[in-house]
Order: C-alpha cells, then structure tokens, then sequence
C-alpha cells in the first residue's frame, strides 16, 4: 500500500524515542512509516472519529449471558453410552 502524500518516514530505531511526538502527529492526520532501512515494517495513521470504540480497539466486550439461547440443540442421547460397534466396527458383515 502506497504512503500518502503526507507521511512522514522514521526509522525503527528512533521511534522509541519519539513516540509521543509521532502519536501527536497521528492524531493531528499525518500518516508515519516505520522503516528498517529501506524496508516499510508499519504505517501509523488516525483513526477516524467516525469509528466506533469498540471496532476501533478491536477488543471484544465483556460476555452477555443469554445471547445464544435456544439457538443449540442437544439430543436427550448426547451423553450415552456409544455402541460397540462404534468403537470395534460392525461383526455382522463377516
């Protein structure tokens, strides 16, 4: 993906020290380019305000019991005992 017209490229080895700088900068709508060399290894960019929180993060939310009810069934069976034949094959065909 090509850098926009704005970005500003850092090497890897100086963004350390810089970071609080380059996230100001990020969040004023400059795009940074941390690169090893010649090599691109990340893009640093804004965040869109429109974006929501929890997509922005990508963090999933606390557990809501409840959501899936009646979505699974479970046969009265389930837990069973398995026939032999399950576990040693079918005799019947000898």
């Amino acid at each position: 993906m090509p850098a926009s017209p704005n970005a500003t490229i850092i090497d890897v080895h100086k963004t350390a020290m810089q970071l609080t700088e380059l996230l100001s900068c990020a969040r004023a709508g400059s795009e940074i380019i941390i690169a090893d060399g010649d090599k691109w290894l990340a893009r640093v960019v804004p965040i869109p305000p429109e974006v929501p929180r929890e997509l922005a993060s990508r963090v999933p939310g606390p557990r809501v019991p409840g959501l899936g009810r009646g979505s699974v069934w479970v046969s009265d069976d389930f837990d069973d005992e398995l026939p032999d034949e399950i576990w040693f094959g079918d005799d019947t065909t000898s």
